[in-house]
């Protein structure tokens, strides 16, 4: 995943986020993720569906602990897969994943941010 500038798009999305950075990546049409969500006592992964509209957001299955086969979501068209969490007890950087055809409406929606310098 790249790394782009937080938007004010971006904030009203994501409201209570810090950072200043986001992931943000497209994928074919045919990607399946895996979207499991577990507290591994420092580390925790949250995934929700929003919409291209950017509302009616909802959250994805979540499964309790590591060790099941897990959950997969293939995308439909119009959604994003947004990823949340804590990493070592610190907030993650936020993800956003989304069906290539999709790509020039998603960077609309997230108010078209611009790729961070690579260092």
């Amino acid at each position: 995943m790249k790394r782009f500038k937080v938007t004010p798009e971006i904030k009203g999305l994501l409201y209570s986020y810090k950072k200043k950075t986001v992931f943000i990546q497209a994928y074919p049409p045919d990607t399946e993720y895996h979207i499991d969500s577990y507290w591994d006592g420092g580390s925790k992964t949250t995934y929700t569906l929003i919409n291209l509209l950017g509302s009616c957001s909802f959250p994805t299955p979540e499964k309790s602990s590591k060790g099941y086969p897990g959950n997969y979501y293939k995308l439909r068209p119009g959604e994003i897969l947004l990823s949340t969490g804590f990493f070592c007890g610190k907030p993650a950087t936020a993800g956003f994943a989304f069906r290539e055809d999709d790509k020039e409406a998603v960077f609309r929606l997230l108010g078209n941010p611009e790729e961070e310098d690579s260092k």
